[in-house]
């Protein structure tokens, strides 16, 4: 992995449409020190629009808020327990999946 080279780096930012969902939470995971504009269940940053956000991961949608809310809440509901499956290792690796 790339980012253990870099025990330096506290930011990483990314396109919130380049990894998938489950890549973004092991990053998340195996690297809770580091923060960046994609590096969690949603962003603003590539949204143009106040009260829209942008799901992070390859394939995810826009919601806009506050009509999206419950979507929003679930997207979280389940980022975060991925995160929390990979950093227990009951998951492996996002590119050793087989399902």
């Amino acid at each position: 992995d790339v980012l253990d080279t870099l025990p330096a780096l506290y930011e990483f930012n990314f396109g919130a449409g380049m990894l998938t969902t489950e890549e973004i939470a092991f990053l998340c995971a195996k690297y809770p020190h580091l923060t960046g504009e994609s590096m969690g269940a949603y962003t603003l940053h590539e949204i143009p629009c106040p009260g829209d956000v942008r799901i992070c991961g390859q394939r995810k949608p826009s919601l806009t808020l506050p009509k999206d809310r419950k979507r929003l809440d679930k997207y979280i509901a389940d980022f975060n327990a991925l995160v929390c499956e990979y950093h227990a290792g009951l998951l492996p690796h996002p590119t050793e999946r087989t399902d």
